[in-house]
């Protein structure tokens, strides 16, 4: 079993306007550097004389493997611990949802001290100041991995607007925002993106079935016209790029990064545009493929209206008929 023990000459300690102290350690009865680090973090001090110890480092003097035994070095350094609590509370609040900063009044009184006089005061405010480094040093902690989970959700309703299940979920990210809740003590973030993720996943992935299932219609219909089928292969892959037809893009939604890109590059609106497009696009194919035997082909689009009773349906018939023969005169026509 690894035991640690500090050194005879540990503690060195220089007094200045910028104080520093050094610890040393030796640990015995382990030949694995995880072992040492995880029981210096355990045993070593957060603080000592008004100074922080945020790292260390480790030297073996010799290991055996095969007894899994060794004796190791290690040495302490301190930062400046004001230094050290000033930036934990820059990291432990801000804007919203954040909480606000805590203050640090204290600190600027003790930074106004010079030398003896301020370790002093910070020996006679250690208990304080030792639990602010706990306390901000937890909450930085929580703002760095809820803080990307926060930016993650925003990207998710901005894509969701529209969604039903989005206005629940902006409602909520809206009282997280404005109650600055982002480090409460229940993580009420994460929830919220899967929430959002799963009905974004769901969407896309039906927007993009009816893009492939229009897609595959139209593209069918196609092939089984006369002209279409009396055209060259070459002619015929041309025509498809030429009106952005020739494959269905695939989507990736594994991750909700893949999710988020997917919907970054063509967002639900899209799909539904893309679809609705498709009609038109299909029928210039066959428009072109038709001029290709028939050089003079057009295309007619049939006028359409409501037609109430059979007078009506006489009169659309006969104008329609007129036009058609009309246009045959200038050559084939393809009716659309």
């Amino acid at each position: 079993m690894a035991v640690i023990a500090e050194k005879h000459e540990s503690r060195a300690a220089t007094v200045a306007d910028d104080p520093t102290a050094t610890l040393l350690y030796v640990v015995r009865g382990t030949d694995d550097g995880a072992d040492v680090r995880a029981l210096v973090s355990a045993t070593a001090p957060l603080v000592y004389e008004g100074l922080a110890f945020d790292s260390f480092s480790i030297d073996p003097v010799w290991t055996n493997e095969s007894a899994g035994d060794g004796v190791w070095d290690v040495t302490e350094k301190s930062s400046e611990f004001l230094d050290q609590l000033e930036h934990l509370a820059e990291r432990a609040g801000g804007e919203p949802p954040l909480p606000a900063r805590p203050s640090v009044t204290h600190l600027a009184d003790l930074r106004s001290l010079a030398g003896n006089e301020r370790l002093v005061k910070m020996l006679d405010g250690h208990d304080t100041l030792k639990a602010n480094a706990t306390d901000w040093k937890k909450a930085a902690e929580t703002a760095e991995s809820r803080v990307p989970i926060w930016g993650k959700l925003q990207r998710l309703t901005g894509h969701g607007d529209g969604l039903g299940d989005f206005d629940n979920i902006k409602t909520s990210a809206d009282g997280i925002r404005d109650g600055r809740l982002l480090l409460d003590g229940s993580d009420h973030v994460t929830p919220l993106a899967k929430k959002g993720a799963a009905a974004l996943r769901t969407a896309v992935t039906a927007a993009h079935k009816q893009f492939c299932d229009a897609h595959a219609g139209q593209l069918k219909t196609l092939q089984e016209s006369d002209s279409w089928q009396k055209i060259a292969d070459g002619d015929r892959d041309r025509i498809l790029r030429e009106e952005g037809i020739d494959d269905v893009p695939n989507i990736a939604v594994g991750s909700d990064e893949e999710l988020l890109s997917t919907l970054d590059a063509t967002p639900l609106g899209a799909w539904r545009d893309k679809s609705d497009a498709l009609g038109a696009r299909f029928s210039n194919a066959a428009t072109k493929a038709a001029k290709l035997l028939e050089p003079k082909t057009q295309r007619v689009h049939l006028t359409s209206g409501t037609l109430k009773t059979e007078e009506d349906v006489r009169q659309w018939i006969d104008g329609q008929r007129e036009e058609l023969l009309t246009k045959v005169k200038d050559g084939p026509i393809v009716i659309t």
